[in-house]
């Protein structure tokens, strides 16, 4: 197939054509290239809320979190139930270590999508950040429910089980997560210092 070459008496893009580029852009990972794309589909079509979230997540990977925040507000004024944004914005503020927060937008992106497994473990992940134990522990649980063949949902609810120091819960989950991804070195590495902290206290116990 023949390059397309852009000349100076090309037809101008509509916004379509600017979100489809900026796109194409982003997923190969020229992130200045995509939000400029995405830029010009927005002021061809301000309500364009595809080409919002991907202005969003550009300026994500570009860190340029506040102004990702600013992108993902815009789009979620542009459709209040889109749980996409919602999401999206719940891993950026993560990303900052703004947890509350994060807690927030991704409680409401699971209103909208009860059944997305990927957004209940984000929850949890952000619950356990806030130190609301027992809150990310149900996350995990409803997100395992929703895919039970996730080793990275049994591995985080194995680290959270650990810290709050419950150890028996805490190998089941890592022996799950191992059943799932046995060639993981990080889930055999979790579960053996699990296991030497059994040991060590029980040691401890005897002296």
């Amino acid at each position: 197939m023949e390059e397309s070459i852009i000349t100076t008496d090309a037809p101008a893009k509509n916004a379509a054509q600017w979100t489809d580029e900026g796109n194409r852009l982003y997923e190969n990972r020229s992130y200045e290239e995509a939000l400029e794309a995405f830029e010009q589909a927005i002021q061809l079509d301000p309500g364009n809320i595809v080409a919002q979230c991907g202005k969003a997540s550009s300026l994500n990977c570009l860190g340029r979190y506040e102004q990702a925040l600013t992108a993902y507000t815009c789009a979620i004024l542009l459709d209040p139930n889109y749980a996409y944004a919602y999401s999206s914005m719940g891993m950026t503020l993560f990303a900052l270590g703004r947890y509350s927060e994060a807690v927030d937008a991704f409680q409401q992106a699971t209103q909208l999508e009860p059944n997305n497994a990927l957004t209940y473990c984000s929850l949890g992940n952000a619950l356990s950040e806030a130190k609301r134990y027992e809150e990310a522990i149900l996350a995990y649980m409803r997100s395992l429910q929703l895919e039970p063949y996730s080793a990275t949902t049994y591995s985080n609810l194995g680290l959270l089980l650990e810290a709050v120091q419950n150890y028996p819960e805490a190998l089941k989950a890592y022996d799950h997560a191992i059943q799932i991804e046995p060639y993981k070195a990080i889930h055999h590495y979790n579960k053996s210092l699990l296991l030497e902290r059994i040991k060590a206290k029980e040691e401890a116990k005897q002296v």
